[in-house]
């Protein structure tokens, strides 16, 4: 087996991340009950959201882009979190369509600094703006985001 340069740099990128950052690989976000009511936003009591955002793929665990807009021929949507301070908490990326909750999916932090996705299967009809709320253990929201996940002009 004849390892190339392009292999070795991925594997020694790899290992930096590794060792800088923790990944979750959290499953796809689970459907819930039509209608359920958001919890108001609040602040948690430990760690912070450093930065999250929207893409529709993942390559080498990374999201390949921060969209704000989504067009409605993507059939997947991921959501990343990049999280601080939050080790042995866990953390629910709560996706939002209309007035109710669409889909939860839980993520258990296992590092101070710590990066996470969730990605939910869309529905062309499905058009409008869509919410993320990052919310604590303690059910407080301690993030959000939004994306529009439009048809053709």
């Amino acid at each position: 087996m004849q390892i190339t340069k392009r292999d070795l740099l991925t594997f020694v990128l790899g290992l930096f991340l590794i060792l800088n950052f923790q990944y979750a690989f959290a499953e796809t976000a689970v459907p819930t009950q039509e209608g359920e009511v958001l919890a108001d936003q609040q602040s948690t009591e430990r760690g912070s959201v450093i930065n999250a955002g929207f893409t529709t793929s993942v390559d080498d665990n990374e999201p390949t882009e921060d969209l704000s807009e989504i067009m409605n021929s993507a059939s997947r949507v991921y959501f990343f979190s990049d999280l601080d301070g939050m080790d042995g908490q866990t953390v629910t990326h709560r996706w939002k369509y209309g007035s109710s909750i669409i889909a939860n999916s839980k993520i258990t932090v296992t590092g101070s600094r710590f990066r996470a996705w969730s990605s939910y299967e869309m529905q062309p009809e499905w058009t409008g703006t869509w919410f993320i709320e990052i919310v604590d253990g303690n059910d407080k929201v301690i993030g959000t985001k939004s994306f529009v996940f439009m048809a053709p002009l």
